[in-house]
């Protein structure tokens, strides 16, 4: 193939960003666009059903697409052929396949391979890769995860020396065992430490425990026996994503499985360095200092511990005292809901909630909405509302609050290993489906009781906020303050500090 170059302003700005290391504009782009999707003569006729077509490298199949007919022919040769034109956001309504990715160009510098759930979020205009904050507020920003070091990461060329899709530079010398391992192959084939580090979050790893120790406890357990590996002169604590891989264990060793981000928050001592499938093209290292630091930025981005799935991390230190550690949770009410609380002491909540002090910035009615995705057809938040009601309650009892990990239909749910269906906006990966560029975790509680001293706020157009009504859980009974008057029913008042 001759030198490749851009035969359409978009595919020289899908090029430009890519240069510059800027994947979030190249999929902003890409959302804006048209693509050319292949279709036989006779599909484009009607005299057949227009159909995809596809390509599959291993286990997983491709829907193929393209930005202009040259790059179609500079990908296909003497396979291309006849081609619809379709916006993004409609393949994207019309997604045959939940299991298919979406291939773009594969073969050329500007290539991208994007997954269905990340096809469907791209639509909603949202462009951030899970695992990663794109926050532009200025107040708590929340840091960017800590790197790790890729055994095999052969990095992105900006060059435009065209290169065949990932996975092909040890396509016949590594297979991986399962779609964790495909994806973190991919990702260390592409250089991509952001999504490789994604994955490894979300996954359930192998680890190696010390002879005769107990197989039933877990990292988090005070009593569970580490196993030290020397890795060039230093000690590592080693975990494999699979039994294939897991067979370079020390045999005497037992296997115990847990999810990646248990061991990274219960991590016994900095001195001590990570390694996953060390010496395999899906290894990876980390010092002991970032993992502590991984660590607290999971912690606080909602990514808790797949059998307690709550809303903080594993218990601190001894010496902090219960009070430290418990979080105040936010949930946005409906104006229907307003006077169920006020004029009937309703003191029950449900549904998703958030955590208070990450939804604290946003001050308006509009705010709220669009960073929690309140938008939906039907929604009983007005875009022009001039105030929104909103329940902040201290979370006495964090098992209760679980990560809604899930879809909106059963496909996209076990794909993402969840427990959750609901209608979109709903994403499924533990964060908010804001139209904002805000990263919030979210939260599922059935219904459960407010506790004694829950608070009801109004939030104005202005960014002013006014305290409503406090709880009184033995009536139950919301105290109003200073003779509020949100509904027209009668309540007793409140004079006094919030709880």
């Amino acid at each position: 193939m001759t030198e490749w170059q851009p035969s359409t302003e978009a595919e020289a700005a899908l090029r430009d960003a890519l240069r510059n290391g800027d994947q979030e504009m190249y999929f902003r782009i890409l959302s804006r666009i048209e693509l050319l999707l292949p279709v036989s003569a006779e599909a484009l006729a009607g005299r057949a059903p227009m159909g995809w077509a596809t390509w599959s490298a291993d286990t997983r199949t491709h829907l193929l697409a393209f930005t202009s007919e040259q790059a179609m022919y500079a990908c296909l040769a003497d396979n291309a052929g006849s081609a619809r034109r379709v916006p993004y956001a409609q393949l994207a309504e019309e997604w045959p396949n939940h299991d298919w990715w979406l291939a773009i160009n594969p073969g050329l510098p500007i290539e991208g391979y994007l997954p269905s759930w990340f096809v469907s979020q791209l639509a909603r205009g949202d462009v951030r890769m899970p695992g990663r904050s794109r926050s532009e507020a200025e107040s708590n920003p929340v840091p960017a995860a800590p790197p790790l070091a890729l055994e095999a990461a052969p990095g992105v060329s900006s060059s435009s020396t065209a290169r065949r899709p990932a996975g092909a530079r040890h396509a016949n010398t590594f297979a991986p065992a399962n779609q964790v391992e495909r994806d973190l192959f991919d990702a260390a084939e592409a250089g991509d430490t952001d999504v490789f580090q994604s994955v490894l979050l979300l996954a359930s790893v192998l680890v190696p425990i010390s002879p005769g120790a107990d197989p039933n406890l877990r990292p988090r357990d005070p009593d569970f026996d580490w196993h030290f590996e020397e890795i060039g002169g230093e000690p590592f604590i080693v975990v494999y994503t699979s039994p294939e891989l897991a067979a370079a264990a020390p045999p005497e060793c037992e296997l115990v499985k847990c999810r990646f981000v248990q061991i990274i928050a219960a991590w016994p001592d900095e001195r001590l360095s990570f390694a996953v499938n060390p010496g395999t093209p899906v290894g990876a290292t980390l010092p002991g200092e970032q993992v502590l630091a991984l660590a607290s930025w999971a912690a606080q981005m909602g990514l808790g511990t797949e059998d307690r799935k709550e809303i903080a991390p594993t218990p601190a230190a001894a010496s902090r005292s219960a009070a430290d550690t418990v979080i105040d949770m936010q949930k946005a009410i409906a104006p229907s809901q307003v006077s169920y609380y006020l004029d009937r002491g309703y003191d029950r909540v449900s549904g998703f909630v958030h955590r208070a002090r990450e939804v604290g910035r946003l001050k308006t009615p509009a705010q709220v909405r669009a960073a929690l995705g309140l938008t939906w057809s039907g929604s009983p938040f007005a875009p022009d509302a001039d105030e929104i009601y909103v329940l902040r309650w201290a979370a006495h009892r964090p098992s209760l609050y679980r990560i809604p990990y899930g879809g909106s239909n059963e496909a996209a749910m076990k794909a993402m290993e969840g427990w959750v269906i609901e209608r979109a906006p709903f994403r499924g990966n533990g964060f908010a489906p804001g139209e904002s560029r805000e990263i919030i975790a979210e939260f599922k509680v059935d219904s459960t009781r407010l506790p004694h001293g829950a608070r009801l706020f109004r939030l104005h157009a202005d960014g002013s906020e006014d305290l409503v009504a406090v709880l009184d859980a033995d009536g139950p009974r919301w105290l109003r303050v200073g003779g509020d008057s949100a509904t027209d029913g009668d309540a007793d008042s409140y004079v006094g500090g919030g709880a």
